[in-house]
């Protein structure tokens, strides 16, 4: 089931691990691997931007993904969980 957090829509991508796509252009993609302990960064997903470098341009968004993968992270397993 897709979820839409913090301009990012999150889907299961197999077992733990969730794909975060920026909804707006340029649509970069981030693959999460979310449990009940942490959000963690597994692969950053470029995706084409009009000038520069497209990884470059992604890693402007991390911190943003990893916040909107623990916000999610949250909603899964609960306000138990640290933050």
């Amino acid at each position: 089931m897709m979820t839409k957090i913090d301009g990012f829509t999150i889907e299961p991508h197999g077992g733990s691990c969730f794909l975060l796509q920026w909804i707006n252009a340029p649509q970069h993609g981030f693959k999460f691997e979310i449990t009940s302990e942490h959000a963690r960064l597994i692969e950053t997903l470029p995706a084409d931007v009009a000038k520069g470098d497209p990884l470059a341009d992604a890693k402007r968004f991390e911190s943003k993904a990893l916040k909107a993968a623990d916000k999610h992270r949250r909603q899964m397993f609960g306000s138990t969980v640290p933050s």
